[in-house]
């Protein structure tokens, strides 16, 4: 019953489209090594279920998939430090990102405390700034950015262009009269 169960959920005619979905499963897809080897044994185990093929069978079409989708980069390197079998290459790969997953967490809690301190050092700006009075906004509340733009602003401006804008707008109030 089991055997006619699998049959009628994984028809012998299905097993080109796993074959196809092994072809385009690559490393580069995934972000950890685990990931890759789960997805390629699941569908080996689906390949396997429409050919009725035996159990050493699926392991070897595991290893020669495992093996011919990994990365260019991590083949090579593979090749290099001597790592053959599909075992070997896991344990290899894994102990690398054990390592770049553990340093790659220090470094962003090193950059929290970094951001931390530099917000507590902005937040003492912040309040001596909302000490001070600000002639140019008028306000306690104002951005030293923004303050330091509108005094360059009226630094640069002619007085001439000043009492030209106070004459427009005495003309502009004149003509509404």
């Amino acid at each position: 019953i089991q055997k006619e169960l699998i049959s009628l959920r994984y028809p012998s005619t299905d097993s080109y489209f796993y074959i196809k979905q092994l072809a385009n499963i690559k490393q580069s897809n995934f972000a950890l090594i685990d990931q890759y080897h789960e997805e390629i044994k699941t569908t080996c185990k689906k390949w396997g279920a429409c050919k009725s093929a035996s159990s050493d069978q699926i392991a070897e079409k595991i290893n020669e998939t495992f093996i011919n989708n990994l990365h260019y980069l991590t083949e090579i390197e593979m090749n290099r430090s001597n790592n053959k079998t599909l075992k070997e290459i896991l344990l290899a790969i894994k102990t690398t990102e054990r390592t770049l997953i553990r340093s790659a967490s220090q470094i962003t809690t090193q950059r929290q405390q970094t951001n931390f301190n530099t917000n507590t050092n902005k937040s003492n700006e912040n309040n001596f700034n909302n000490k001070k009075y600000c002639k140019y906004h008028k306000t306690h509340f104002h951005d030293t950015k923004d303050c330091n733009f509108l005094k360059a602003q009226q630094q640069n401006r002619n007085p001439t262009d000043k009492n030209l804008a106070i004459n427009d707008a005495k003309s502009n109030k004149n003509d509404l009269i």
